[in-house]
C-alpha cells in the first residue's frame, strides 16, 4: 500500500477522533445514556478502527507509539459483532480518554514526518 493511501486513512482517523470528541464533549461520563449519542460513538469508533487496520504494515512499524495493533483489530471486531449491545460504556470511555490521544499523536507525528521528507 502506498504512503498516499496511508495518508488518506490518517486523515480519516483524525476526522473520526474529532467526531467522537464532538459527540462526547462535556458529557463523557453520561454520553452512553443517550441512545443516539451512544450509537453514533460506537459507529464512528468502528469505522475509525477499520481505517487503522488498513494502514500498511511498513507504516504501522514506524508508528512506535501504538504497541498493540492486534488490540485495535480486536476492538473493532468487538464493536462490530456486539449484536446484543452489551459493550461496557466504561471501556469505551477509557478508549476515548486514553487511547485516542495516543493514536492522534502518532498520526500527527507521521504526517509531520512525511511532510518534512517531501
Amino acid at each position: 500500500m502506498s504512503k498516499r493511501n496511508d495518508d488518506m486513512y490518517f486523515r480519516h482517523v483524525l476526522e473520526c477522533i474529532i467526531e467522537v470528541r464532538t459527540f462526547t464533549a462535556g458529557k463523557l461520563d453520561t454520553y452512553h445514556t443517550n441512545s443516539e449519542t451512544w450509537h453514533a460513538v460506537i459507529r464512528v469508533l468502528q469505522i475509525m478502527a477499520e481505517s487503522l487496520t488498513r494502514i500498511s504494515e511498513p507504516t504501522k512499524q514506524q508508528m512506535t507509539g501504538i504497541k498493540k495493533w492486534r488490540d485495535i483489530k480486536d476492538f473493532r471486531n468487538l464493536l462490530v459483532h456486539d449484536y446484543l449491545g452489551d459493550t461496557d460504556p466504561e471501556i469505551i470511555r477509557l478508549v476515548i480518554t486514553n487511547e485516542l490521544p495516543i493514536v492522534e499523536a502518532e498520526i500527527n507525528r507521521m504526517l509531520m514526518q512525511r511532510k518534512e521528507q517531501s
